[in-house]
């Protein structure tokens, strides 16, 4: 049976008629190689550990008697157990023990710690603490969009993807720009009708101005990627992935974007998501399995770069930590400070920056979770001016003044 036009747009969703799995921005400009005026290539790299993340277990303060009374065993890592990683003031601390490739890391001086880190606004909330992170604020009113898509609205950007949201949905720091994509799988990145639908699309939006360019442009750059990754597949691929990644939940997001990151396609900024963190019951039964996930996943995809690492910054974050004390759940409830963790070629590693606020009573925020010595804005901007070279930080984050710098960059 014939397909016209008409039928064509009526039979297919917005999203399904040109992607089968992925949506795709409008793009602005043809397809090249040439990056932004005064671009220095850099690739900021968010990863998100959505649900909230236990610091407290991650990086555990050992020596803190506090803590040690706090936790039943299998929510604290022992003196016998995990890694030694000592900040600056003396203080000592554990990773954890499925944390051994996030160690390697950090012995090696690509990966730093800073601890005591978040968002200051107090809420417990899961929903209200991501979206004001992701909107890069403090409070509700001072901004509606993404502090992401602000930056990319900024520098308007000429490059073929420069916002990546590697996932399924699009990541809510890039809500209100149209310079990102977002993809889950670069191999299903594809048209749904392989064969017939690109000639249908060149025909039916011929002469149609900007829907005409928009339409030669996204299968330009379908072909592109799919001509790429089959080209990059051929020998270096096992079970899907590049030889030497270990196939978890993260596995694919990070490989999408490091095979972006390889074949150049001029990414700003991605953000991954990797949820499970919610650690209210049985955290022993989870936790351990999911630092094993992320220290394996960073490792394979910093492996992966290897030829890139002076030109991407990867940051690890969580919208809060885990309160200090156990529930009678063996787990833990939503706290408040968290420990951020910053990689790349770039990153003064080996250290731990800064300030430990202990865990005393007068010192715990609403005396039960740890305080936030270091707002979560600083380091974004650290990254932004130092990693990214983009210095007007009153637009990224609204109401908001650096204070002196960490240093970690």
């Amino acid at each position: 049976m014939a397909l016209d036009r008409r039928q064509f747009i009526i039979g297919c969703s917005a999203g399904a008629a040109l992607l089968g799995s992925s949506s795709l921005r409008l793009l602005a400009g043809p397809l090249s190689s040439r990056l932004m005026i005064n671009d220095n290539g850099h690739t900021f790299v968010l990863l998100f550990l959505r649900g909230g993340m236990d610091g407290l277990a991650f990086l555990s303060p050992e020596d803190n008697r506090y803590y040690q009374d706090a936790r039943p065993s299998d929510l604290k890592t022992s003196e016998s157990e995990g890694y030694v990683v000592q900040d600056g003031d003396g203080n000592g601390f554990r990773l954890h023990p499925k944390a051994a490739a996030l160690h390697e890391l950090y012995r090696n001086g690509d990966l730093a710690f800073i601890h005591a880190c978040g968002l200051k606004h107090g809420t417990r909330s899961h929903f209200d603490a991501q979206e004001l992170i992701e909107k890069g604020i403090n409070a509700n009113g001072d901004a509606n969009d993404g502090w992401i898509a602000r930056y990319l609205n900024e520098i308007k950007p000429d490059s073929m993807i420069p916002g990546l949201s590697a996932s399924s949905t699009m990541a809510l720091s890039f809500n209100g720009t149209n310079h990102a994509s977002s993809i889950s799988n670069l191999k299903e990145y594809n048209l749904n009708e392989a064969v017939r639908f690109p000639h249908l699309i060149k025909k039916w939006y011929q002469n149609q101005g900007y829907l005409s360019d928009t339409a030669g442009i996204t299968l330009e750059t379908i072909e592109f990627i799919q001509s790429s990754v089959r080209k990059n597949i051929k020998g270096n691929m096992k079970d899907g992935y590049p030889r030497g990644w270990k196939v978890n939940q993260l596995s694919n997001s990070l490989a999408t974007v490091a095979e972006l990151i390889k074949l150049k396609a001029g990414v700003k900024v991605a953000n991954i998501d990797y949820g499970g963190w919610d650690t209210h019951e049985r955290q022993d039964n989870v936790f351990p399995s999911l630092v094993e996930g992320l220290s394996d996943g960073l490792m394979a995809f910093y492996n992966d770069i290897k030829d890139h690492h002076k030109n991407v910054t990867v940051l690890v974050m969580s919208e809060f930590g885990r309160r200090l004390r156990a529930n009678k759940s063996n787990g833990t409830d939503h706290g408040h400070g968290n420990v951020m963790m910053v990689l790349g070629g770039k990153v003064k590693g080996g250290q731990f920056y800064g300030t430990w606020p202990g865990l005393h009573n007068e010192a715990l925020n609403k005396g039960v979770d740890l305080d936030i010595t270091t707002d979560y804005r600083q380091v974004y901007s650290e990254i932004m001016q130092q990693a990214m070279g983009y210095n007007n930080s009153s637009i990224l984050f609204p109401n908001y003044a650096p204070t002196a710098q960490l240093g970690f960059i």
